[in-house]
């Protein structure tokens, strides 16, 4: 009886651990079985990728010739495009970064937060292109044509522009900080709002060009034409200015403490409620120069209206920026020249 009752499960268990030692087997052929079917697909995605990779260069028509094709949200990093044609291509929100660009026509293209960083474009041709956001800091810009270009709040940090051509460049919000631009050409240009933070601009031609509300601390400007500028309500706090010609520039509102100011000419400037604390004015000429509120005219509200940093003041901003210079602290000699109006004070 006692034999019987234990023979019962005894089986089972055989029956049991039969079963198992089947199923290892079993295990063992399908695992081997999905490994290798795993390898085919990971391998069949890589290829796939491939193929596309080959259709965005060659199977649409680039390389050398990409005039007007479609390249959005695409990856390009590192690829050699020496010499290609991208003139009015849509190249937004590309990976460009490392890439050769070298004598490359990019030439009415649209390049929206198109990656650029560390891009060789030496020799290219951007001209007109839309680079509205793009990132270039690192770029080789030598020789590349940027006339008419769009880098508005483009990032171009610690870029060398020695050798750039910016004629008409739009530069409105544009990250420069540490830029190289000495002894180029900015006449006229719109840099309202950008960030120059130290910028090198000895030499420079910034006649008519539009700063207001731009941050140009510690920028190096000597020795630069800035006659008619905008610089209204720009930060220009500790910068080098020193033998610069502002004559007839406008800078009411501007913050120009401990601004190197010697040597340099200030004719007929506008300095209307501008911070002077601390400036260097030795040897410097303010001959015309308006540094009080009550030599604001009519011809000036109307050009206040132009300048779009002056004109979005409340009538509450404006009454603490259209007020006297504030000129506490100035550094002089006997070699400054005084406006007429401060030495009747």
């Amino acid at each position: 009886m006692i034999v019987t009752s234990i023979l019962g499960p005894l089986l089972a268990l055989m029956v049991l651990c039969a079963l198992a030692f089947s199923m290892v087997d079993v295990w063992d052929r399908l695992k081997i079985l999905l490994v290798a079917r795993a390898f085919l697909i990971v391998l069949g995605i890589f290829f796939l990728l491939y193929l596309g990779r080959l259709w965005i260069i060659e199977v649409a028509g680039c390389l050398p010739d990409c005039v007007g094709v479609t390249f959005v949200n695409q990856n390009l990093s590192n690829d050699d495009l020496y010499r290609a044609n991208f003139a009015g291509a849509n190249l937004s929100d590309t990976d460009l970064s490392n890439a050769d660009l070298r004598n490359s026509d990019l030439s009415g293209a649209t390049m929206i937060r198109a990656n650029l960083e560390g891009a060789d474009l030496t020799g290219a041709r951007l001209v007109g292109t839309d680079l509205t956001g793009a990132k270039l800091s690192g770029a080789i810009l030598l020789d590349t044509n940027l006339s008419g270009a769009d880098l508005t709040e483009a990032d171009i940090t610690g870029a060398n522009l020695t050798q750039t051509t910016l004629q008409g460049v739009k530069l409105r919000e544009a990250e420069m900080e540490n830029v190289n631009l000495q002894g180029t050409s900015l006449v006229a240009l719109d840099l309202t709002g950008a960030k120059l933070n130290g910028a090198r601009m000895l030499n420079s031609n910034l006649s008519g060009a539009t700063l207001s509300g731009a941050d140009m601390s510690g920028a190096r400007l000597s020795g630069s034409d800035l006659t008619g500028a905008w610089l209204n309500l720009t930060l220009l706090i500790g910068a080098d200015l020193s033998h610069v010609d502002l004559s007839g520039a406008s800078l009411i509102g501007a913050n120009l403490s401990a601004v190197d100011l010697s040597n340099s000419k200030l004719l007929g400037a506008t300095l209307i409620g501008a911070q002077m604390s601390g400036a260097n004015l030795q040897s410097t000429d303010l001959t015309g120069a308006r540094v009080l509120a009550r030599e604001l005219t009519r011809r000036d509200e109307e050009l206040e209206e132009l300048d779009q940093i002056v004109a979005q003041l409340t009538d509450l901003q404006k009454s603490t920026v259209f007020v006297d210079v504030f000129d506490d602290g100035v550094i002089t000699n006997t070699q400054t020249i005084w406006p007429t109006s401060l030495e009747l004070e």
